[in-house]
Parts: structure tokens; C-alpha cells; sequence
């Protein structure tokens, strides 16, 4: 078996005068050693990249790889010659101090997290035969104003925008049918965003925390909308949810503050665990299907503008922490159809009046799951809300008083 070391060249160059100068100076880095039955490897003699390292410039000779400058903070420019087709994953990750890339118009490939925590890059441009923007591209990029794509783009990996927190303005393009969960997690100067027709999911966590955002619009070509999508939204105060839409994820909406009110189409017959909560301006719950018979857990926790609610005839079990902490508060219409009020539906409500479509048999029957006492010594209650509430129920046949500890009847 035969050995042989591979380098990378660099021809030391000066700036004078407007002109690249080369000078006699050279120096090699080893890039990668192999054991092989291939005897000697030449080096390789085009000149792949300028870049620009603590005022000097050097030509690079060989292949573009991490081994090169990933973690190099002193890296300040890097121009590509047309001998460059694919970078590698993590090729110029941490390379903190880079303010300026030229990419090869050759490229048709980028890697993994090649510009992850390239946090004083500006601006790019990805060359024309670039089709695939990968994971984590550009995560942490702080600095990050300006992104252009010459060719046409059709997918966007997971995490390829996250925390670039100066990226006010991006046009998705049209090309596009993929985007990866929390692709544009952190964007927290994005103002406005359109979803191109095509994509059919907006993936996890694909907007989260973007509290800046104030217009989202999704075509008819998205079936469903993944977990926490807009979490911590909370200058989106209006959304129209397409009728293709079929399924919402848990979070989805979770701390949007400014929604006061959202519809959500028919067509939705999937809505997951807390999805609505902390949406502290809404004003009422949205209409759903009726093929609905659960409000799910924790769905309107922490909506502390919500005063009334009126559950539908076909709802059966409120479930767990569904309404918690929605302190305004201050009466609910729950049918007779309901047969389950689930551990802390109503915790931390204060108190509130019920008024229920049964009788007070009916009601003392219900399943009301044990809630473990936190407040008094006892073991537990047999009602869902907190020991201190006083809630009123107002049944067909006379009025029950829950107080927490004890019921009375009138």
C-alpha cells in the first residue's frame, strides 16, 4: 500500500495600486494523508480562490475544504475562481471576521453550515447552478442584510436562515417547493413574508420567535402548518389560513399576543396541544369543524382577554389546562353534550359563572378529573379548576356553587 499527502498551495500576492503582485513566496498546508494502493499524488495547479487574511491576499491551490479556514476569525474576503464547483460542508463556519465572499459561478453545490457563524457577512449572492440552499447555510449570521439567487432555488434547508437577526427583507423564490423546519427561526428584523405556491407544509418551528413579523401569506398549495410555526409571533395580527389546510401543529400559534380574533376554515380536522396559548388579545375562539368533539390541551391557556366562551354541542371532553390561566374570564357555556372536564381545564381563572345546558344531576355525574391539592390540606378535589375559584353553575335545574372544597346546591 502506497501513502501520499495532499496539500494546499498558497502563492503569497500584494495589493498594489489596483493590481494582484505575485511575490516568490510559498507556503503549503497539508489538506488530507491517505494509505493507498495509488502511489504519489501530484499537487494540483489551478488557482482555486483568493482570499484576504490580515492585509494579505493568497491564491489557494487545491481543493476548498474545512481544513482550510473553518474557524479562521482573521479571514476578512474570499473570491472564487471558476475552478471551484462545490464547497464543503462547514468550509467557513466561525469564520467570524468575514465581511465578503465571491462565490465561483462553476458552483453547483454548497454544504451543511459552510457560512454558519459567519456573523459580519453582509450580503451573497449563490451562483446560478445552485438549486439547494443546506442546512444551517447561513445560521447566525447575524449581520446579514442581503441574499440573492441567480439560479432557481427549490429547496431550503432546516435551520439555512435561523438567527440571522439583521435580515429584514427576503423574497423566497418562486422555485421553491421545500422549506426545512425553523428555517427563518430568529429573523427578528423580518417584516413580511410570502410563501410561494408549491410548498405544501410550513415545517416546524419555521417562523418562531420572529416578533417582528407583521404579514405572512400561505397559498392553497399547504395542506398543513407544523408545530410551533409561529410561535412568539407577536406582531402577526392577522393570518388567513387557507381551506387546502387540513392540520395544525402543536404551538403553532403560541404567544401570537396580537391575534384578536382567527379563523381557522372547515377543513382543518387536526389541531394540536396548545396551539392557541398565550394569545393574550384574543377575544373569542375561533369556529371549528364540527367533526371536533375534543378542545384539546392547553389550546386557550393564558388567553387573558377571553371573557366568554361558548363550547359547541359537539364538543365531549374539555381537555386538560384547555382554558388555564385565562383570568378575565367571567362565564362559559358548556353543553350537555360535554361528559369530561379534564385535570386543570380551568386553573388559575378565578372565579367565573357556568352556565350548563343540564341538569344538576347531569353535572354532579360528569367526569371531572382529579385535580391534587396544592392549597389546602387535603389530598386532592374532585373538580377541575383551583381550590380558590368560585364558580357558579347554572344548570336547567337550579344552581350548583363549586368553591373548590365544597359543592352547594341551590
Amino acid at each position: 500500500m502506497g501513502q501520499y499527502t495532499k496539500y494546499s498551495v498558497y502563492r503569497k500576492e500584494l495589493y498594489i495600486n489596483g493590481t494582484w503582485v505575485p511575490t516568490s513566496e510559498y507556503s503549503a498546508r497539508i489538506i488530507e494523508e491517505y494509505s493507498a494502493d495509488c502511489g504519489y499524488i501530484p499537487l494540483e495547479c489551478e488557482t482555486l480562490a483568493t482570499y484576504t487574511n490580515n492585509q494579505e491576499t493568497y491564491h489557494i491551490k487545491g481543493t476548498l475544504s474545512p481544513s482550510y479556514f473553518s474557524g479562521d476569525t482573521s479571514l476578512v474576503s474570499l473570491e472564487m475562481d471558476d475552478c471551484i464547483t462545490a464547497i464543503d460542508d462547514y468550509a467557513l463556519r466561525d469564520c467570524s471576521g468575514l465581511t465578503s465572499v465571491t462565490l465561483s459561478s462553476a458552483i453547483t453545490a454548497i454544504g451543511d453550515a459552510v457560512f454558519m457563524n459567519c456573523n459580519s457577512l453582509l450580503d451573497i449572492t449563490t451562483p446560478e447552478q445552485v438549486t439547494i440552499l443546506s442546512h444551517n447555510l447561513f445560521t447566525f449570521d447575524h449581520a446579514l442584510s442581503s441574499v440573492t439567487h441567480l439560479g432557481n432555488i427549490t429547496s431550503i434547508g432546516s435551520w439555512t436562515f435561523a438567527y440571522c437577526s439583521n435580515l429584514s427583507a427576503y423574497t423566497i423564490p418562486s422555485s421553491v417547493t421545500s422549506i426545512g423546519e425553523s428555517a427563518f427561526q430568529g429573523c427578528w428584523q423580518l417584516r413580511s413574508i410570502v410563501i410561494p405556491n408549491g410548498v405544501t407544509s410550513l415545517s416546524n418551528s419555521l417562523f418562531s420567535s420572529d416578533w417582528r413579523l407583521t404579514s405572512v401569506t400561505i397559498p392553497n398549495s399547504v395542506t398543513s402548518i407544523g408545530d410551533s410555526v409561529f410561535n412568539g409571533c407577536s406582531a402577526l395580527s392577522s393570518l388567513t389560513i387557507p381551506s387546502s389546510v387540513t392540520s395544525i401543529g402543536d404551538g403553532a400559534f403560541n404567544d401570537c399576543s396580537g391575534f384578536t380574533t382567527i379563523t381557522i376554515p372547515s377543513s382543518v380536522t387536526s389541531i394540536g396541544d396548545w396551539c392557541f396559548g398565550g394569545c393574550k388579545s384574543l377575544t373569542s375562539i375561533p369556529t371549528l369543524s364540527s367533526s371536533f368533539t375534543t378542545f384539546g390541551i392547553g389550546w386557550f391557556s393564558n388567553c387573558t382577554s377571553l371573557t366568554s366562551i361558548s363550547v359547541p354541542s359537539n364538543i365531549t371532553t374539555i381537555d386538560q389546562s384547555c382554558f388555564s390561566g385565562c383570568t378575565s374570564l367571567n362565564n362559559v357555556s358548556i353543553p350537555s353534550s360535554v361528559g369530561t372536564i379534564s385535570y386543570e381545564a380551568f386553573a388559575d381563572c378565578g372565579s367565573f359563572t357556568i352556565n350548563y345546558n343540564g341538569t344538576k344531576d347531569q353535572w354532579n355525574n360528569m367526569d371531572k378529573i382529579i385535580d391534587f391539592g396544592t392549597d389546602i390540606n387535603e389530598d386532592f378535589y374532585d373538580i377541575s379548576w383551583n381550590a380558590r375559584s368560585y364558580v357558579v353553575v347554572n344548570c336547567t335545574d337550579g344552581t350548583i356553587i363549586e368553591d373548590g372544597r365544597n359543592r352547594h346546591n341551590e
